[in-house]
């Protein structure tokens, strides 16, 4: 019985071509993106869920009510220990970047993120260790863990325990262990992992760091007892932080804890939407299915009719749609992990690197899932066109009153009015994510039209870092008499990277109370860097002493000084004068409001230079060869690396940017599902009233009102399904836009765009069938009546 089933089933795929290709088109679509979608969601939602004790597990947040970092101050570890006693342990974790190479081959060096962390490190968080101890792996100072990836990038196929690893050519490192490659969602990704210890002795900033509140560099992770009660603990945390930082505390410093498995809510959120994202698609293609099969209907109600009268029953009817409908759901898997397979390095590349998926099509696991998964669908898309044809009564059909089963055409159109409305909802939500991806784009700090390259120069790479600041200005000297070099600033800091938010309080006296504090943002920059970053002065000028100062509207507001200019503040007890003020500019993310800034300039041995600007005013690759070229008059152990200051302010958006990928990808499959079976229901439309259309042209119809007359039931079908998905996809567009303090304009005319953007393709889609039946001769369709 089966057997046979399969062999009609075969049959009737092949006989209906056309219908078989458009429903083929839009499972295999379908399957495309749920298998893609599903695997990153899946990858999103059990990050950091194999570390054994994840849920006891917490990260330390800190900041006030309009700023917040995930780094906090080196020596708050420790003192939680002491101070806590839920806290089981507590794991400090830096990270920077180094020159690394291996010992005996110093030829091939990498810039590399290196992460430092305490010993107790691999007690906290138990990775799958590939060779090696985790117990003992970081209790030498001088000791390192390399992923195996990076084991392989070092060493090739030769076993790496107890060999050699240098820093910044400087300091060598003992391999002690290789971990399993980490994925990327992971908390704690690394390739390179030394003793924290380490970065104590070798890097002064991490030093003098050890014992100071004022500096936050360093990720605090906190294992705490079974059972630990996190509100009560953080309800002490204020108390705790007064005591512990002295003269560093200032009213409204906070400290959070977060567990763990909370940190990933951004990741949680794309999960979701992954999930809900290829449900909807799956489900557009389950209806383009049923759509399609019960307008089929009178094409195959005379092959039930007669197998009827031969003895078939109703049950076994509806077991051979079945089959068919899992037998083409089969067909449009394989398709689909095909068309997966072959998008996926794309796939990959949607979040920027900031996660990677690996789809293996040799795997039993994925295959049976896939497998169960099709049968599922095919069973979901075919259970209600074969239950409907299958109660055709055999009589009816056989004498040709079988009619047009108003039931089902309700059905049909309510099904076209949902698969649309899906649509335009996801297109019209994927139109104002790229609309408020362009704002904040065009809105945001301008960097102009000539190339801006940054060179990140870590103090760290010195020997002395108080002495690298000298070097710096030698090479930005050189650097300026370069013909194709407009300006070359040094600043601790540029638009978009995270050392903006670090907290600068300054007052109006030199000896404040807690409450005359002012919290503002601040970078220390040279004489240039104003000019080089291309900010406007409104008034003033730029500071050429080492006690003046520019600082932004924001701040003059918040000082509460009319004019500004000749003022003066205090900033850890020097006097500071006013000479400048800047008009505002977006140094961070959208989602705030401009928050007041300072620049002030570098005091003398300052080990917190970041960055050096050049502002190219020729040709950029003579550029950055002079600036490779001139690099070893810095004395820098750490390579010549540089990015284009842009970079930095667009990380600023990476989960925007994803967001609107994701989005789009999303809109495009589902409208193409739409219209595909658009485009079959309008051929099967055709099909179906060709002797009508014959009829009306013997009797004097034109071309237009044939097309019209085929048109117009889908158009306002389409219509009423962009009436029903407008306001909802404005209102979810609304709740998103209300995160950010400058935002686009939401409109129900900008709404219109994409509904009727929709509209008029699908109308295309349909006139590719109309019009060539309305031009048909209507002899052909009449001559046999």
């Amino acid at each position: 019985m089966f057997a046979n089933y399969l062999t009609v089933a075969f049959r009737n795929l092949k006989r209906y071509k056309s219908y078989t290709l458009i429903n083929l088109i839009g499972l295999s679509l379908g399957f495309t993106a749920a298998i893609l979608c599903s695997f990153l969601a899946w990858r999103l939602l059990a990050a950091d869920t194999d570390f054994s004790k994840a849920e006891d597990i917490y990260t330390v947040h800190v900041g006030t009510d309009y700023w917040s970092s995930s780094t906090s101050w080196s020596p708050l570890a420790s003192a939680m220990k002491e101070s806590f006693p839920s806290v089981k342990r507590a794991v400090r974790v830096y990270q920077t970047k180094h020159e690394v190479y291996a010992d005996d081959n110093d030829d091939q060096r990498y810039q590399q993120d290196v992460i430092y962390a305490d010993s107790d490190f691999f007690e906290v968080f138990d990775f799958e260790m590939v060779t090696g101890n985790h117990q003992t792996a970081l209790s030498e100072t001088y000791s390192v863990v390399l992923s195996k990836d990076a084991a392989q990038k070092y060493f090739g196929a030769e076993n790496p325990l107890g060999r050699y690893l240098w820093l910044d050519r400087r300091t060598r490192l003992t391999v002690t262990g290789v971990v399993e490659d980490l994925s990327n969602e992971s908390s704690v990704h690394f390739d390179v992992l030394a003793n924290y210890e380490n970065a104590e002795l070798n890097m002064r900033f991490v030093k003098v760091g050890r014992d100071n509140w004022r500096n936050n560099f360093v990720f605090t992770y906190l294992e705490m007892q079974s059972g630990s009660d996190r509100e009560a603990m953080q309800s002490r945390t204020a108390a705790f932080l007064k005591s512990q930082m002295g003269s560093a505390w200032y009213e409204g410093i906070q400290m959070n804890l977060i567990p763990l498995l909370e940190e990933h809510e951004t990741g949680h959120f794309y999960a979701y939407l992954l999930l809900m994202l290829s449900a909807g698609i799956m489900l557009l293609s389950i209806i383009n299915y049923t759509n399609i099969a019960m307008s089929r209907s009178i094409d195959r109600a005379r092959e039930i009719g007669v197998r009827k009268v031969l003895g078939a029953r109703q049950s076994g009817l509806a077991g051979q749609f079945l089959v068919e409908s899992m037998l083409l759901s089969l067909i449009a898997l394989i398709a689909g992990l095909a068309l997966a397979e072959l998008l996926l390095p794309s796939f990959n590349s949607l979040l920027e690197g900031l996660l990677d998926i690996d789809l293996s099509l040799r795997s039993p696991a994925v295959w049976f899932t896939a497998f169960v998964m099709a049968l599922f669908i095919g069973l979901i898309a075919g259970a209600y066109p074969a239950f409907f044809l299958s109660r055709f009564n055999a009589t009816e059909v056989i004498k040709g009153k079988l009619g047009n089963q108003p039931n089902g055409a309700r059905l049909r159109s309510g099904l076209l009015i949902f698969q649309f409305a899906v649509s335009v909802f996801i297109f019209i939500c994927a139109f104002f994510v790229n609309r408020q991806i362009d704002y904040i784009q065009q809105r945001g700090f301008d960097f102009g039209e000539k190339p801006l390259i940054t060179i990140r120069t870590s103090p760290f790479g010195f020997e002395k870092p108080e002495e690298g600041l000298s070097h710096l200005e030698r090479y930005v000297s050189a650097l300026r008499r370069e013909s194709d070099v407009e300006s070359v600033s040094i600043s601790s800091s540029i638009p978009g990277d995270n050392w903006y938010w670090q907290t600068f309080p300054v007052s109006q006296n030199p000896n404040p109370k807690e409450d005359e504090v002012i919290q503002m943002h601040g970078s220390l920059v040279d004489s240039s860097h104003i000019t080089t970053l291309g900010l406007e002065l409104l008034r003033g000028r730029n500071f050429d002493k080492p006690n003046e100062a520019v600082i932004n509207e924001t701040a003059l507001r918040v000082l509460g000084w009319e004019h500004g200019l000749g003022e003066v503040f205090y900033h850890k007890g020097a006097p500071y004068t006013v000479v400048g003020i800047t008009k505002d500019f977006h140094f961070a993310s959208m989602r705030w409001a401009i928050k007041p800034a300072v620049m002030i300039p570098f005091p003398p041995n300052s080990p917190n230079y970041l960055f050096t600007s050049i502002r190219v005013n020729g040709d950029t690759k003579n550029v950055l060869d002079a600036a490779s070229e001139l690099w070893p008059q810095v004395g820098s152990a750490s390579g010549f690396t540089y990015n284009f200051a842009d970079e930095y302010y667009s990380r600023v958006y990476r989960n925007e940017t994803a967001l609107s990928q994701i989005v789009t990808y999303a809109a495009t499959v589902a409208l193409i599902i739409a219209l595909v079976g658009l485009f079959g229901l309008g051929s099967l439309s055709v099909v179906q009233r060709t002797r009508e259309i014959g009829i009306r042209k013997v009797l004097g119809a034109s071309t237009s009102n044939v097309v019209i007359m085929l048109s117009s039931r889908f158009f306002w079908l389409i219509a009423i399904a962009i009436i029903i998905a407008s306001p909802i996809a404005m209102t979810v567009m609304n709740m998103w836009l209300e995160d950010y303090v400058y935002r686009t304009d939401l409109s129900l005319f900008s709404a219109a765009i994409p509904g009727l953007a929709i509209l008029g393709t699908a109308m295309l889609v349909l006139a590719l069938q109309t019009v060539r039946a309305a031009l048909a001769n209507p002899v052909e369709s009449l001559r046999y009546e």
